[in-house]
């Protein structure tokens, strides 16, 4: 096996230039310092190769979830419930048979919440969250 000659070392330069720059420069070893030794081959690029069946169930597991999670949002957005403002008022309070939405726009807002506070009529919970919906939405409430 044929062996590849040494590459001869450089010269060094001479001259009183040369001797001033030696003087000014820094050592050897914090000019190399700040570089990257690479190892041989690191710019080839990777051979394709085709995937495991794992791999393949991992990335479909993967694209699976993404897409749950994407329908999960987009129905997350196109169903949620009215919110109070703009002359509308829309309420759901809890009650013993189940949430009870209280919901209405324009003469339907103002007489609910006119009738906030009248005797015989919103009571306890349903009466605070109706005053504070007749409020965001611009109403007076009583």
């Amino acid at each position: 096996m044929a062996r590849w000659p040494k590459p001869a070392a450089p010269r060094e330069p001479t001259g009183r230039l040369a001797d001033l720059a030696r003087a000014l420069s820094p050592p050897r070893a914090l000019r190399l310092a700040g570089v990257l030794i690479l190892p041989p081959g690191h710019g080839q690029p990777l051979p394709r190769r085709a995937l495991t069946r794992r791999e393949r169930g991992i990335l479909s597991g993967v694209g699976a979830l993404f897409a749950a999670l994407v329908i999960a949002v987009v129905i997350s957005i196109a169903t949620a419930e009215p919110k109070s403002g703009h002359g509308c008022v829309y309420v759901s309070v809890a009650s013993s048979m189940g949430a009870q939405p209280y919901s209405g726009c324009a003469a339907r807002a103002r007489s609910i919440c006119l009738g906030v506070g009248t005797p015989g009529t919103y009571q306890g919970s349903l009466q605070r969250e109706l005053i504070g919906a007749c409020r965001r939405a611009g109403l007076p409430a009583r």
